[in-house]
């Protein structure tokens, strides 16, 4: 998503990719293929749904004007919002690249490649090649701290590492490495303020870390599936899960389970909107879904205003 909740890119395995205006319901750019549009609401579903799959969740330049996307073997483009033409090309891959994205200062961007163990990073005004984050086994997931400074891999051997962006090594070590898991960790996620980090495996566990220290603070263990995505609310006080049955959570940094919901198929990726009032999902099935993201006790107080159905 763009900053301000507005503007989501979305790809599908069609080969098509939308940028969406999530406030008007409307795809903005028109030479992304057309699906429908349909809505649904209720208190305790959806608020709407749009036929696409999601892409990075910072594939979007800070300020909105540009976003990340795949070329040819190997290529990764940054392209105008406005119109689509390019603006820079990036290569160092060898097969297709996945899950580009900005840091969030937008000076750097990273990507890796298909069943590659390292991540590349890139200068985002020359796409320079700046470092090599060179782990162990496949990297399935990458994220970056909210001050840019280190990103953390996690990897199909059950490692995630740690890596300062700031080395002017080309292949720098990594300053941290996470063993806690018993399975692959799908999917990593730092807090609004880099305090905390969470981690999801194939042991249907997330966990979640004191940065400072790298000490466990809070084991989410009500899942019972791999869990394939994990996110902070913005306020960094929720944590949602997302999980291979297609099931949706969300707890507390206790470690309790505060919601469930069911992505209605094969879950793919999930985000909340800035003021963690709202979540987005989408599923293998090209369907996106917004739901209400409130504590069961206040569901009746917000229904009317938050499931409002077009005509």
């Amino acid at each position: 998503p763009s900053a301000d909740f507005r503007l989501w890119l979305t790809s599908s395995t069609d080969q098509s990719r939308k940028v969406i205006d999530m406030q008007n319901v409307r795809v903005v750019n028109e030479q992304f293929s057309d699906r429908p549009v349909n809505y649904a609401g209720g208190p305790r579903g959806p608020l709407m749904r749009i036929g696409a799959n999601a892409a990075s969740r910072r594939a979007f330049r800070p300020d909105g004007t540009a976003w990340l996307h795949t070329g040819g073997p190997g290529e990764l483009v940054l392209s105008r919002v406005s119109d689509g033409e390019p603006i820079l090309r990036m290569g160092g891959h060898k097969e297709r690249v996945y899950r580009p994205e900005f840091t969030p200062d937008g000076r750097k961007i990273l990507a890796h490649g298909y069943q590659q163990s390292a991540v590349k990073v890139w200068d985002a005004e020359s796409g320079a090649e700046l470092q090599t984050l060179n782990g162990s086994g496949p990297v399935l997931h990458s994220t970056v701290s909210p001050d840019s400074r280190y990103a953390v891999t996690a990897h199909l051997n059950g490692i995630a590492y740690v890596w300062d962006l700031r080395s002017r090594d080309a292949v720098p070590e990594p300053v941290h490495v996470i063993r806690d898991h018993r399975g692959s960790v799908f999917n990593v996620d730092f807090d609004s303020n880099g305090t905390y980090l969470v981690t999801g495996s194939a042991d249907s566990r997330a966990i979640v870390f004191r940065t400072r220290t790298w000490e466990l603070a809070a084991e989410l263990d009500t899942h019972t599936n791999g869990v394939y995505l994990v996110r902070f609310s913005p306020a960094g006080d929720r944590v949602l899960t997302g999980c291979a049955d297609g099931k949706l959570r969300v707890f507390d940094l206790r470690g309790e389970e505060l919601l469930a919901m069911d992505s209605g198929g094969t879950f793919a990726s999930a985000e909340w909107s800035p003021d963690g009032r709202r979540i987005l999902c989408t599923t293998n099935e090209g369907v996106v879904t917004v739901w209400t993201a409130l504590p069961e006790s206040e569901w009746a107080l917000n229904a009317r205003a938050e499931t409002a159905v077009p005509e």
